[in-house]
């Protein structure tokens, strides 16, 4: 069976890259005669990975359409260009015998339009939620849904973006993202040199966060509670895991902003910038408790990590983070801004252990029962297998 994977976009940190190379490596060992083929545009980071993998890789240009990032003048010259990119997606299909093409993203219908004009069957996922009601997003979904066989969502919010009720409609598949539990498993020791490295004591409770740096993921009100969590406890300390995701302006001068925030606050010796950490196992493992206070996110999978790793979570209600923690027996849901809250529940946490502790057993059981990194290849390899063999 010959996979076509097709990924338009090239992040710097985290994204759908992440999640292809676990699948790609967990689908070939459970299936060995499942060959992938990569569709991504000049300039992905994750190129390297990629080949390592063993898969076949194709740079392709103007592949995604009306990014965040996209200027008037881009935008015009991908849709001038999308003639000739079309026809060389399609010659890829053809060349390689390719039996289905899986893409991915909302504003990327290229691949699957390239697959139904090579005749071969079509899955597509949105890795996207339609927050402000975008029309965009609409125009997209209804050309994506007439042309493609089935649909996979990541959360009851991305299905949203589907034009009728996507509980009943036969072309959409729910599918979690998933972890790999082996990985991320409850620290057997803590790793001491991480509390070296960022001068933290030994026995000092430690609160984590971890995203990228903008403004849509709220960590002025993580600082801010933070800020009335070390007045209430000056032992306790606050990572701040990540960094920008791309060298844009807005997010660099929010960066500063937040630095100055903390500098203000007075709270510099308990708040620690760490940028982006190559193994955030050790990260996890000092910590006692994780905050996601986003204002805006889909399906965070550092929420799944941590509670594999046994860590209560504190997260607000947006996305699909309402599927992933359950609250008051995973963690606590709290509403977007609201820095008072967020630090009640920090103090709860730290100060009650034994619930902490229970908390974090609990997400452990759940991320293993719903969100393993099995059953999110088991679910779409099964999708895959359902499609060619009604061809």
């Amino acid at each position: 069976m010959n996979i076509l994977l097709f990924q338009p976009h090239s992040p710097k940190i985290g994204g759908v890259d992440t999640v292809l190379l676990q699948f790609i490596e967990l689908a070939t060992d459970i299936e060995p005669e499942l060959h992938f083929f990569l569709i991504i545009p000049p300039g992905n980071p994750k190129l390297s990975q990629y080949r390592q993998s063993g898969i076949q890789v194709f740079e392709v240009n103007n592949l995604g359409y009306f990014t965040k990032h996209d200027s008037i003048p881009k935008i015009i010259a991908t849709f001038v260009n999308m003639p000739k990119a079309y026809r060389i997606i399609k010659r890829i299909i053809i060349e390689n015998h390719i039996d289905l093409v899986h893409s991915h993203k909302i504003n990327s219908f290229l691949g699957s339009l390239a697959a139904r004009g090579a005749g071969v069957k079509v899955v597509h996922t949105y890795h996207e939620i339609n927050t402000g009601n975008l029309i965009i997003y609409r125009l997209f979904n209804l050309l994506i849904e007439s042309i493609v066989d089935r649909i996979i969502i990541l959360c009851d919010a991305t299905g949203e973006l589907i034009s009728k009720n996507w509980r009943i409609n036969p072309k959409v598949n729910k599918v979690y993202n998933g972890i790999n539990t082996n990985y991320f498993l409850p620290p057997q020791e803590r790793k001491m040199h991480v509390r070296q490295e960022l001068s933290i004591p030994n026995h000092a409770p430690v609160v984590i966060a971890i995203s990228r740096i903008q403004a849509t993921k709220g960590l002025e009100y993580y600082i801010d509670a933070a800020n009335k969590v070390i007045k209430h406890n000056d032992q306790v300390h606050f990572l701040m895991v990540g960094d920008v995701a791309e060298d844009e302006k807005e997010s660099l001068k929010y960066k500063q902003l937040l630095i100055r925030q903390v500098v203000d606050c007075c709270i510099d010796k308990n708040f620690h910038f760490t940028g982006i950490r190559s193994n955030v196992v050790d990260i996890y493992s000092i910590a006692n408790v994780f905050v996601l206070p986003s204002i805006f996110d889909i399906f965070p999978t550092t929420v799944l990590e941590a509670m594999a790793m046994q860590l209560p979570v504190i997260a607000t209600k947006v996305g699909g983070v309402v599927e992933q923690v359950v609250d008051e027996q995973t963690g606590y849901l709290i509403s977007q801004a609201d820095s008072d809250l967020l630090s009640i529940r920090i103090i709860d946490l730290i100060e009650n252990p034994k619930k902490s502790h229970i908390m974090g057993k609990l997400g452990r059981k759940r991320v293993i029962e719903l969100f393993s990194q099995n059953n999110y290849v088991s679910n779409t390899m099964e999708i895959y297998t359902q499609l060619l063999n009604n061809r």
